[in-house]
């Protein structure tokens, strides 16, 4: 569990904490150092890294971004402001665990906002959000000497996620909410982009069918401009 974001953003310093660092592709470093309690752990991604951020993190309180030249807070008014974190896992016992450092660093822990917290203008939890949305705070950095990335900001900026209130499977009484993503490729795209499963054109659809029912014609359409004995064996019927 990575706590470095939320000390940046707390401006406050803890005795024992972990940096995450994600690096798409092959990596064999599982962790890069140690200095006493604090540790610098390097995690090799099949997808982006901010895939596995809204798919793993088990609370709305980890949700906390740091890049090359910008650190973003996705739920800032409950995190920073309120010091509340918010399950984006189903309870149980391992997810207890993990609360349980929150709330030694001071953050109250709580299944999910009350039903007239979650109609209010200012709340955070929306079906449908975005990364670069006006529900989080993102802070621009010094890049003195930094070298950009090679990925522009809008590809993180417009990840989306989707956040739905869910029922536990074994009490009916409990529910929590639950933060989705799915990666989305394709051969007419430069960079992997991020959707909530369950966004919606208004039409029934979701984002990703939305999206694949117009790259899958673009990409048959660089298919033929390339001989047929060089042609990638690539069917745009199942591949983006």
């Amino acid at each position: 569990m990575s706590f470095v974001p939320k000390q940046f953003f707390e401006a406050a310093v803890w005795k024992e904490s972990a940096v995450d660092v994600f690096v798409k592709g092959e990596c064999n470093a599982q962790a890069l150092g140690k200095k006493g309690n604090n540790e610098l752990h390097i995690v090799a991604l099949e997808h982006t890294s901010i895939h596995y951020v809204l798919a793993e993190f088990s609370s709305t309180a980890g949700l906390n971004i740091i890049t090359w030249n910008q650190a973003y807070a996705l739920f800032p008014l409950p995190t920073l402001i309120q010091h509340k974190a918010y399950v984006s896992h189903e309870p149980n016992d391992h997810i207890g665990r993990l609360l349980q450092k929150y709330t030694d660093r001071g953050w109250k822990t709580q299944h999910l906002p009350w039903p007239e917290k979650l109609v209010l203008e200012l709340t955070p939890f929306r079906h449908t959000r975005r990364i670069g949305d006006g529900y989080t705070w993102r802070l621009t950095l010094d890049t003195t000497n930094v070298k950009p990335s090679k990925v522009p900001d809008y590809v993180l900026q417009h990840a989306q996620f989707s956040i739905q209130v869910k029922p536990h499977r074994r009490y009916s009484w409990l529910s929590w909410c639950q933060i989705t993503a799915d990666p989305f490729t394709s051969h007419t795209l430069k960079y992997e982009c991020t959707f909530g499963n369950k966004g919606s054109q208004g039409t029934g659809e979701t984002w990703l069918q939305f999206l694949g029912k117009r790259v899958r014609p673009l990409t048959y359409m660089e298919l033929i401009k390339v001989n047929a004995d060089s042609r990638p064996n690539v069917s745009p019927a199942h591949s983006m």
